[in-house]
C-alpha cells in the first residue's frame, strides 16, 4: 500500500515537472552517485531474482539515454518507469533508507 501511495505522488510529480527521474535528483545526489559509482551500491540482476511485483525500486537500463531510473516490475513481469513507459532493464536494487541527521 505506501508502495502505491509513494508511487501515486511521485507519478504526480513527474506530470508536473515532466522531468526524468534522474533529472529530479538534486545535483548533489547525482553528482554523488557518479563519484562513488557502483562501488558501493549492491545491485542484482534480473536474471538472479527479481524484486517483488509493484515495488518499487532504482533500475538499471542499459538502453536508456538515462542511466538509472526508478521503476517496478508489473504482474506480467514487464518492467515498466514510474511514468508509465516500459523499459529494458538489466539490474535493479531496493530504494536506500534516507540519510538521517548526524549520522
Amino acid at each position: 500500500m505506501i508502495g502505491k501511495i509513494a508511487y501515486d505522488v511521485f507519478r504526480e510529480q513527474a506530470q508536473v515537472t515532466q522531468m526524468s527521474p534522474w533529472e529530479r535528483l538534486p545535483l548533489s545526489v547525482r553528482g554523488a552517485w557518479t563519484a562513488a559509482g557502483q562501488a558501493c551500491v549492491q545491485w542484482t540482476s534480473v536474471e538472479d531474482v527479481l524484486p517483488d511485483t509493484d515495488q518499487i525500486v532504482l533500475i538499471a537500463s542499459p538502453e536508456s539515454d538515462e542511466p538509472v531510473w526508478l521503476g517496478y516490475l508489473d504482474a506480467d513481469d514487464r518492467w515498466l518507469t514510474v511514468e508509465g513507459a516500459y523499459i529494458e532493464v538489466s539490474h535493479w536494487r531496493s530504494i536506500p533508507a534516507p540519510a538521517r541527521q548526524g549520522k
